[in-house]
């Protein structure tokens, strides 16, 4: 067995050898190795992740979690000139039914480069999708810059709403796409 272990290729930087030791990253050959009481390990540091950190990274975030919750899968959209492909089953028996474009509310479209997403996606037998992000003016007030699941508070406030008619709208926010 010891003969087999000694026998089998090493590859430099990787720790493929069974008899305990670690082979050097500055070794070429692959042959030198060194004992892992020899080698220092860096230590881990901990990392702040901050995403979505843009205006767009939330928009993007706020409309993926809404289409999710709605039962679509989502994948890249890059291809065919959005952010998204929204796919009614999994992506895998299905074909995307929508290209989703995501963007700021407001925000004024060149005419002719969305003509030209218009085409492309009507080429490849899609939607376009165009999203974005609404907030009540009761999140405003209240600053809690809604809900990733605005869809299904919508619902649930209309039924609210439905149930007691004299009871305030405005106690919990609705955000969405459209």
């Amino acid at each position: 067995a010891a003969a087999a272990a000694a026998a089998a290729p090493t590859v430099p930087g990787k720790s493929g050898s069974t008899d305990g030791t670690r082979c050097s990253s500055s070794s070429t050959d692959g042959t030198r190795c060194s004992s892992n009481a020899d080698s220092t390990q860096p230590t881990l540091q901990p990392v702040q992740w901050c995403f979505p950190h843009t205006q767009q990274q939330q928009l993007r975030t706020t409309v993926f979690a809404d289409m999710h919750s709605r039962g679509y899968y989502l994948t890249s959209g890059s291809k065919f000139g959005g952010d998204f492909l929204a796919y009614p089953g999994d992506p895998n028996l299905y074909h995307a039914q929508f290209v989703v474009r995501v963007l700021p509310l407001g925000q004024v479209l060149n005419p002719v480069l969305f003509k030209g997403l218009a085409r492309g996606v009507h080429a490849a037998r899609k939607h376009l999708l165009l999203a974005s992000v609404v907030q009540s003016s009761c999140e405003e007030d209240r600053g809690d810059g809604g809900g990733s699941n605005g869809w299904q508070q919508q619902q649930e406030q209309e039924q609210e709403q439905q149930q007691h008619p004299q009871q305030d709208y405005c106690t919990r926010g609705k955000a969405g796409s459209g």
